[in-house]
């Protein structure tokens, strides 16, 4: 009998890849077969962290 692998890259099962995004675009995780599959989907979906808005009163 063939027991379930722990290994996941063993079995073939997706993986969870987590991308930081940096200061430009939002943190993201990606569930994807391989790395390269992932940063394709990254690269697609990734979005842009919009800046806070200023008040200008508080620049003074």
């Amino acid at each position: 009998m063939q027991t379930p692998s722990k290994n996941k890259i063993i079995d073939g099962a997706p993986q969870e890849f987590f991308f930081a995004g940096g200061l430009e675009y939002k943190p993201q995780t990606v569930t994807a077969h391989s790395k390269e599959e992932a940063e394709e989907i990254y690269e697609k979906t990734k979005q842009k962290v919009e800046p806070l808005p200023v008040n200008k009163s508080e620049t003074l």
